[in-house]
């Protein structure tokens, strides 16, 4: 089924005449379209306030810096390069021309500019605008061939990006010469990078250093030796994300270490065991939190990976409401998910009818040794 078969089908079940959606990230998704290698920018930091509305009967319409095709949805497109305020003007009359002033309107709250939704209804006081960013991540948690594509391109220059930096990881050496190092293999191979742990990317305030506890650091400072970190490896490769983790080690493990991390990978292959097309995000969340022990210490993740390198189906155990927000979306073939048993341990997979199937080609399941 595509993109635009789900969509109406969606609409239909939410009893919606019409669905609004603006920004860049679910344009993304929907029309499958190759844009061009700025669009990673452009889609972060909301540069391009499309607003899109998909209707049957050929009554869509768009507002747009770039052409918009989604299956079933003719769209007429109109090409802005005004302030946004002078779009909604233009927008609210094409809801009249199309016979949608008096329609229910579902909106894509998450990435739909709040000013656009009141000036809308203001405009358009017989129309009713609900929520419905719960279609859109429904949409975007199942991922076409080509999204998948894109992501397992962006696990291969992820990874690659480890293998270019290996000669730097040395015993006393700064994190932050280790991570400006990846950040320029991730580049030089057609990536962009996000965030790369121990040190963010995406933050200005560093962290400072953790004494090692038993051969473990969550944030070290340096290249501790005999002392097990994890590269938390997030980058971005035509709007899609990897996110997955490397415990490493320069030197001999700690034995406590090594007992930790073989603990997390029977997490991880229990979650890859039940995790299964069908089943709800409350049935796996309540599972895991039975099998898994000490979750004080060491919390659990699994979650959805895609425009955004954390979304739905997402559970965990940090997150004890979220089985209940959004309980229609439940996990199918095509969701790219990363399983995350702990801070130390997580790869990226892709479900398919009989589980997870693992994308990556490096050790997440051990510690590698440096």
């Amino acid at each position: 089924m595509t993109h635009g078969e789900k969509l109406e089908a969606m609409m239909e079940e939410y009893r919606l005449d019409a669905i609004l959606m603006g920004g860049l990230k679910n344009t993304l998704a929907l029309s499958q379209s190759s844009f061009p290698d700025e669009v990673w920018y452009e889609m972060m930091h909301g540069l391009d306030p499309s607003i899109i509305v998909f209707a049957p009967n050929g009554k869509s319409f768009a507002y747009s810096s770039r052409q918009v095709q989604l299956e079933n949805f003719p769209i007429e497109y109109r090409r802005y390069e005004l302030l946004p305020e002078t779009a909604w003007v233009a927008a609210a009359q094409s809801f009249r021309d199309a016979g949608l002033d008096h329609a229910r309107i579902g909106v894509d709250m998450g990435h739909t500019a709040a000013g656009l939704v009141e000036a809308l209804r203001e405009a358009l006081p017989d129309a009713e605008f609900v929520d419905a960013e719960t279609v859109f991540m429904r949409l975007r948690s199942v991922k076409t061939p080509l999204e998948i594509e894109h992501t397992e391109r962006a696990v291969e220059i992820a990874e690659g990006c480890f293998e270019d930096a290996r000669d730097v990881f040395q015993e006393n050496v700064p994190i932050g010469d280790v991570i400006r190092a990846m950040v320029h293999a991730v580049t030089e191979r057609g990536g962009v990078p996000h965030l790369i742990h121990p040190y963010e990317l995406n933050c200005s305030d560093w962290r400072t250093t953790e004494p090692a506890v038993n051969g473990l650091n969550r944030n070290p400072a340096k290249m501790e030796p005999g002392v097990t970190t994890r590269l938390d490896i997030c980058i971005n490769y035509r709007g899609y994300y990897s996110d997955f983790k490397l415990a490493v080690c320069v030197g001999e493990p700690s034995a406590h270490a090594l007992a930790v991390v073989e603990e997390h990978v029977q997490r991880m292959d229990y979650m890859a065991e039940i995790v299964r097309p069908g089943k709800t995000k409350r049935e796996i969340h309540d599972a895991l939190n039975k099998e898994f022990k000490h979750l004080d210490e060491f919390s659990w993740w699994l979650h959805g990976v895609g425009l955004d390198y954390h979304e739905e189906p997402r559970i965990g155990y940090q997150y004890p409401s979220s089985p209940d927000i959004r309980p229609e979306i439940v996990f199918e073939e095509g969701n790219v998910l990363a399983l995350e048993p702990s801070w130390l341990v997580e790869t990226h997979t892709v479900l398919e009818a009989d589980g997870p199937r693992v994308l990556n080609r490096l050790n997440t399941r051990g510690i590698t040794v440096l």
